[in-house]
């Protein structure tokens, strides 16, 4: 049975009534055994909260309440319920999770305070752990001591499954509401599994609920208990149910406080534990640097004098400032004790011993001793070196000053937006941007009618550089959800924009009013040492206005904006949606941004966008079409200057161009350069864009239709290589014919190979997979006929209209094939061989030449041939009939390279998965349906807008 030692002077009066005293030794028995045990099983790190911590600060609220008070003031019941309040205070503390799931299941529900607690404990629950996911590094580094902390739910269900950062999680939740606990638990009792044990039995509820508020008063405004005392029912506020329970809240307060000197802690603790929790290790330092606490000085009856010695500047400022806090805490007290007492006569006025405390800290012998200097140091920035910042990160180009501005005015237009989803048909974003000159003087002006601000915002956010309010609680309460994600399309992410304004002008105006709050205008330059704050009568949003000179205002010029500087857009430019509706006007005249924005997120997204929701962002855009604002890439809307994206070669590959991406990025993660220009980084949503890409490559490739066809005796005419616009043209590659296993990039890809069966793609995939042909290739660059009469028999045929000029362009005819002996025979036209075998000129190494059995029997035509033998294809009536259309025929073995035994590509991937062995596509649609069933099943959102063209 735990013993809990009373002050001798508690101990007496508490004798004097049998009855009273019967149910605090009953209460000290049953709760001592919880504070004896001091496991604090969501606490593993903190100081003492046992019976030493109960019986040291009964001890001090003994030695700092006068001797009147306690021997002619308190009575039995005061002592009563100030002994099991100081039992109550910190009990919640000691909680364990069969408790808590008694709480979180609902238990207590019945006996929430609503004056103080608007919500269950279910329901704080839910809210705790929503915010947790949006704990900053910093909140993470000093619960778990690790900034990177993944927050999961903690399965209270099953004790054993709770990690130590379960724990800790848990615990801060306790911590935040120890104190509500505490008079829950004075009222219902100590929640364990499935019941309670009961508190302070024989009193009745009425005293169990001052005693819990009394308890519960340490962690709350002192004069919120007092307004809830003096609701009808309750009592006044000087005597409450036979009490002074103000006084006792008092007295409470400052015990509680003052018993912080090193018997608090242990330092076999310190030495022999590793403290996970930053901020548990400070704690138990803060008490091993406090040697004692004196409450006898001579000097000054009314001092209490704390004695510290600290080792180093961070505790000893820490100390300092918990000196101060109970300073404070006398401070108030001894006034509230003057408004309820103040008129009582003074033996029947409870009173405390001390009005002051202090400490050697104060003592300037002592400090100057220390061998480090007690004093606040940190890293501050003036002006001057703010300027330094800015110039860097955008030169002296004003239009990325506007671009700041207009982010943080888009920003608010979202913001506002989510805030009015049930007005949202009444309100209708708007952001006016003006560039004017009027008597004489320049303007630049931005008014947007968005969400506004408020004190609390312009203090701590917007005048403050590198202070983003979107990393802010407040922030994060209203438009971050469950999972942690932002509900709001957000640009702004640095907390750079108010200096970058300066970039634009010195003087800076701004007029704001947000809903429910005053309006307020104030004017100031980046120097001011304090900027004064008018209250005014503007209306909902923000306008800022900023004096420029004559040479920005120059600068500003829709006609020389973009091309005297190397931002990727006018100051007109930056923001490719047209929601928020933006006007911009420049002397008064409007000023176009572009004649056809891109898709709103919001918007139905037309046929030639697509888009993809890759893990971490909202959803990435893209498209090849040049059909829109032709901007090659954007975050939120805002244009983002990437003009090194193609030397990056993000994709790995050169067989697809980057398209042009919008990112939507709620969440802030698109790898972004200080000055919001440039990609610092490969974003992790490329991989899966390339996917997509492909996947749109083949829906393409399996519903074209423009192409040659090729039946049993003509070859009739269409586009014979592809022109999927995402890959780089075959046009730029000179070479004609090439052997199609050697493709290894786009040019395989575009080039097409026909068969009576269907076509391939000159592609390794293709040529790999299908057995051994013939090739038959054809070059005109002026064929003028619908189709070619030629049975091509089990041939593969190839035919390019690109021209052929170049003796290159010729030595590709000859090069490998000749090396490797396939070729068969090569047409060219006779004034053509004379000129490329001119045994002067040497244009063609005389080596192939005399290799070649040359025939030159057909009128026109020189036949080459590397072995004699008969052409199976060309006949003397088709050179004839064709003389005037075609330039160069081939005929070649097409080259089988190694088998596929492994897709190291994502392209070889999703070719196998949809295309398989069979890779001969057939000419007809309803052909390729049946033989490539998934394909066309899990392709069909891409298919469906090469099928309506």
């Amino acid at each position: 049975m735990a013993n809990i030692t009373l002050p001798a002077s508690f101990k007496e009066k508490l004798e004097s009534n049998q009855y009273i005293n019967g149910i605090v030794n009953s209460t000290l028995s049953t709760f001592g055994d919880i504070l004896q045990d001091n496991k604090l099983y969501f606490f593993e790190e903190y100081t003492d909260h046992g019976i030493a911590h109960i019986e040291q600060v009964l001890e001090a609220s003994a030695i700092i309440t006068t001797d009147n008070t306690i021997n002619k003031v308190l009575s039995d019941t005061d002592i009563s319920f100030y002994v099991l309040a100081v039992i109550l205070h910190d009990i919640g503390m000691h909680i364990r999770p069969e408790g808590l799931k008694f709480l979180l299941d609902g238990g207590f529900d019945y006996v929430r305070v609503k004056e103080f607690d608007d919500k269950t404990w279910k329901e704080l629950w839910q809210d705790y752990l929503r915010e947790a996911k949006r704990f900053s590094g910093k909140q993470l580094k000093s619960i778990f001591n690790d900034e990177n902390t993944i927050i999961r739910v903690p399965p209270i269900d099953d004790i054993r499954s709770l990690n130590n950062d379960d724990r800790k999680l848990i615990g801060e939740f306790i911590r935040r509401y120890h104190a509500r606990l505490a008079h829950e638990i004075a009222i219902a009792g100590y929640p364990r599994a499935n019941s309670t044990l009961e508190f302070a039995n024989g009193l009745e509820e009425k005293d169990r609920n001052i005693i819990g508020l009394i308890a519960r008063s340490h962690s709350m405004n002192l004069r919120t208990a007092l307004d809830y005392i003096e609701k009808d029912g309750i009592g006044k506020r000087a005597i409450v149910q036979g009490s002074h329970a103000i006084f006792l809240m008092v007295l409470l307060r400052i015990a509680d406080y003052l018993q912080i000197d090193k018997t608090r802690t242990s330092k076999v603790l310190i030495k022999l534990r590793t403290f996970s929790s930053p901020y548990s290790l400070q704690e138990h330092y803060a008490h091993l640097s406090i040697d004692h606490v004196h409450f006898e000085y001579h000097s000054d009856p009314e001092r209490v004098f704390v004695e510290c010695s600290p080792k180093d500047s961070s505790m000893f400022l820490k100390l300092d400032s918990l000196i101060k806090d109970i300073q404070k805490e006398l401070d108030m007290s001894w006034a509230v004790l003057g408004e309820l007492y103040g008129k009582e006569k003074e033996l029947k006025r409870p009173g405390l011993k001390y009005r002051r405390i202090k400490s050697n800290l104060e003592n300037r012998e002592y400090v100057n001793k220390l061998n480090f200097i007690a004093d606040s140091f940190s890293f501050k920035a003036n002006d001057e070196i703010t300027k330094l910042l800015i110039a860097p990160l955008y030169g002296d180009d004003p239009t990325y000053g506007v671009r700041e501005l207009l982010q943080n005015a888009i920003d608010a237009c979202h913001e506002r937006e989510l805030i009015e989803i049930k007005n949202k048909d009444n309100y209708r974003p708007y952001i006016k941007v003006e560039v004017n000159k009027k008597d004489g003087k320049c303007y630049f002006q931005i008014t947007d009618n968005g969400i506004g601000m408020d004190l609390y915002v312009l203090k701590n956010y917007f005048f403050s550089a590198g202070a983003s309010y979107r990393k802010s609680l407040e922030w994060q309460k209203k438009f971050v959800d469950d999972e942690g994600h932002a509900k709001v399309r957000r640009s702004g992410r640095f907390g750079v924009g108010i200096l970058a304004a300066f970039l634009i002008g010195d003087v800076i105006e701004v007029y704001t009013k947000k809903s429910g709050d005053n309006g307020y205008y104030m004017s100031t330059r980046l120097n001011s040492e304090q900027i004064n704050i008018i209250k005014s009568s503007t209306d909902y949003g923000t306008t800022i206005k900023i004096v420029i000179d004559n040479d920005t205002y120059e600068k500003l010029s829709p006609m020389s904006s973009r091309r005297s500087y190397d931002s990727p857009a006018g100051w007109y430019e930056w923001y490719v949606y047209n929601t928020p509706l933006i006007e911009y006007y420049y002397n008064n005249e409007k000023v176009e941004s572009y004649e056809k924005f891109d898709p709103s997120p919001l918007s139905k997204l037309p046929d030639d966008w697509n888009v993809i929701k890759p893990n971490g962002y909202e959803k990435v855009f893209w498209t090849y079409s040049k059909n829109y604002t032709d901007v090659n890439l954007t975050c939120n809307g805002i244009v983002i200057d990437d003009n090194d994206r193609f030397y990056r070669s993000r994709f790995g590959t050169s067989n697809f161009k980057e398209p042009k991406i919008g990112v939507i990025d709620n969440d802030g993660m698109l790898p972004l350069s200080l000055d919001r220009s440039t990609l610092t980084d490969t974003p992790s949503y490329y991989k899966d864009l390339l996917i997509e890409i492909i996947k749109d490559f083949i829906a393409y490739v399996l519903t074209v239709d423009n192409i040659m066809k090729v039946t049993d005796d003509r070859v009739i005419f269409g586009n014979s290589y592809l022109q999927y616009v995402g890959l780089y043209s075959q046009q730029t590659d000179r070479v004609v014919f090439r052997e199609p296993n050697a493709f290894e990039d786009s040019p395989g890809l575009t080039n097409i190979y026909f068969t009576k069966e269907g076509f391939f793609l000159g592609y390794k995939f293709f040529v790999n997979k299908i057995k051994p042909h013939k090739v038959l290739f054809i070059q005109s660059d002026n064929f003028s006929r619908d189709y070619l009469e030629i049975d091509i028999q089990d041939y593969v045929l190839n035919f390019s209209s690109q021209k052929i000029n170049s003796i290159d362009d010729y030595k590709g005819l000859f090069d490998k094939s000749f090396l490797m002996g396939t070729i068969s025979s090569v047409f060219i036209k006779k004034a053509k061989y004379r000129y490329l075998f001119d045994e002067k000129k040497e244009r063609i190494n005389q080596w192939y030449k005399s290799r070649l059995s040359v025939n030159d029997s057909v009128q026109n035509w020189i036949n080459l041939q590397l072995i004699q033998t008969d052409c199976e294809l060309i006949n003397p009536d088709f050179l004839i009939k064709y003389a005037e259309d075609i330039n160069v025929i081939k005929e070649d073995q097409m080259q089988i390279g190694e088998p596929l035994l492994t897709h190291s590509t994502e392209l070889d991937s999703l070719l196998e998965r949809y295309l398989g062995d069979d890779v001969i596509i057939p000419y007809d649609l309803e052909e390729r349906k049946e033989k490539y069933p998934l394909a066309f099943k899990e392709l069909k959102r891409y298919m469906q807008k090469y099928l309506k063209g």
